[in-house]
């Protein structure tokens, strides 16, 4: 009997993702530092670091505002990824689409 199976190497990207900085991401969030930080630190990876959180992270926003969070896991170095459904808060979608506005202007 095999092992799990092997993790990818590399993230996947979906048509119509837009990369925000993590500063527009804390726009997103309201300033929210703290939350920002236990997204960072609640993140999907089979590794079995007690500790860990997200790393060399970038973050992407999907067509239907949700954040999506690219990067490394600290525990053992190979890629993981955080969900963030903010397409579901009207507020977060009013600074979501300033944001993308702003760099539409750029």
């Amino acid at each position: 009997m095999s092992g799990p199976p092997k993790k990818r190497e590399q993230h996947r990207t979906f048509p119509g993702e837009q990369e925000i900085s993590r500063f527009e991401l804390l726009r997103v969030l309201d300033g929210d530092d703290a939350w920002l930080r236990e997204l960072e630190e609640s993140i999907f990876c089979q590794c079995p670091a007690a500790s860990k959180r997200l790393i060399a992270y970038r973050v992407f926003v999907n067509d239907l505002h949700d954040v999506v969070m690219r990067g490394l896991c600290s525990g053992c170095n190979t890629i993981a990824a955080r969900y963030v459904d903010t397409g579901e808060d009207p507020e977060k979608v009013k600074r979501i689409k300033a944001v993308l506005k702003e760099r539409k202007g750029r």
